[in-house]
C-alpha cells in the first residue's frame, strides 16, 4: 500500500472513531460509568459484509507526567473478507493516556500496520498551552517531528469516546477534536430524541442520536444509550450513492480479565 493511501486511511478511520463517542454532553456527573477492565467490541460492516472488528479496553490506571491517568487501548483488525479481497491484512493498535479527572488526552501512541506498510505515531498533548508534539515514523523512513497548535480542551477520538459517557446529553454543544494528523476540529451537532435500538445478543436499548455532516457526501450518526452505562450502541456512516458503513456494539464486559 502506498504511503498516501495509508495516511488517508489513518485520517478516515480516526474521523470515523471520533463519532463512536458521539458529541453533545455537558459535564456535571462526577461518577464514571466505566471502570478498569471494561471491554467493548464493535462489528464494522458495509452492507452485510464484515470489514473490521474494533475493540476498546480500559487497561489500567497509571501515573504519567505526574498525573493519574487511564490507559485505554483500541484495536482495529481487518476481517477475513478484507484480507482475501485486498490481499493484505490490517492490525492497528491505538494507546491513549487520559487525565483521570478531565479525561483529556495526555499522550497518544498509534501503531498502524497495513500489509507491508507501517506508521508509528506518538502525540504528546500540552493542554494548558494549547499545543502538541507529534513524532511520525513511517516504514523505511527516518522519524519526523511536528509541533502543532490546538484549541483548548482538545480530545482525541479515544478520549472523546470515554468523556461523553460521563456527561448528560444536551440539545446542542460544541467540542474540539484532534483529527489525528495536524489540527483541531470543532464540531457542533444537534441531539435527536430517543429511539429503541436492537443490539444483537444484548437486548434493546433506548438511545438518543447525534448526526454530523462530513463534507458534501457523508452523514455520520451515533446512538448513545440512556441507561447508566451510556454505551455507544451503534454508529452509521452514510455515503451518497455508495451505501452505509455500520458500526454495531456486539459485546460488552464491565470487568474483563486483562
Amino acid at each position: 500500500m502506498k504511503l498516501s493511501k495509508l495516511r488517508t486511511l489513518f485520517s478516515t478511520v480516526s474521523l470515523l472513531y471520533i463519532f463512536l463517542g458521539a458529541i453533545g454532553y455537558s459535564k456535571d456527573d462526577p461518577t464514571y460509568p466505566f471502570k478498569v477492565g471494561e471491554h467493548l467490541q464493535y462489528d464494522v460492516r458495509f452492507g452485510r459484509i464484515q470489514v473490521f472488528v474494533l475493540d476498546f479496553t480500559l487497561l489500567e490506571k497509571v501515573k504519567i507526567d505526574g498525573l493519574d491517568a487511564y490507559h485505554i487501548l483500541a484495536e482495529l483488525k481487518g476481517s477475513n473478507w478484507y484480507r482475501i479481497t485486498f490481499r493484505y491484512s490490517i492490525q492497528d493498535t491505538f494507546h491513549t493516556y487520559v487525565d483521570a479527572k478531565t479525561l483529556l488526552p495526555i499522550k497518544a501512541e498509534s501503531f498502524i500496520r497495513e500489509g507491508n506498510a507501517s506508521l508509528h505515531v506518538i502525540v504528546n498533548f500540552d493542554q494548558k498551552n494549547g499545543r502538541a508534539t507529534m513524532v511520525l515514523q513511517e516504514s523505511g523512513k527516518p522519524a519526523t517531528e511536528r509541533r502543532l497548535r490546538l484549541s483548548p480542551n482538545t480530545y482525541d477520538w479515544i478520549s472523546l469516546a470515554y468523556y461523553v459517557r460521563t456527561q448528560e446529553l444536551k440539545d446542542r454543544v460544541k467540542v474540539n477534536v484532534f483529527d489525528g494528523i495536524s489540527k483541531s476540529m470543532t464540531f457542533e451537532v444537534p441531539v435527536r430524541p430517543a429511539e429503541t435500538i436492537d443490539v444483537r445478543g444484548m437486548g434493546r436499548y433506548k438511545a438518543k442520536s447525534v448526526m454530523q455532516k462530513v463534507g458534501r457526501w457523508f452523514d455520520l450518526t451515533s446512538w448513545i444509550s440512556e441507561d447508566p452505562n451510556r454505551l455507544v450502541v451503534k454508529t452509521a456512516l452514510d455515503a451518497l450513492r455508495l451505501g452505509r458503513l455500520k458500526v454495531n456494539l456486539i459485546a460488552w464486559l464491565r470487568e474483563a480479565n486483562i
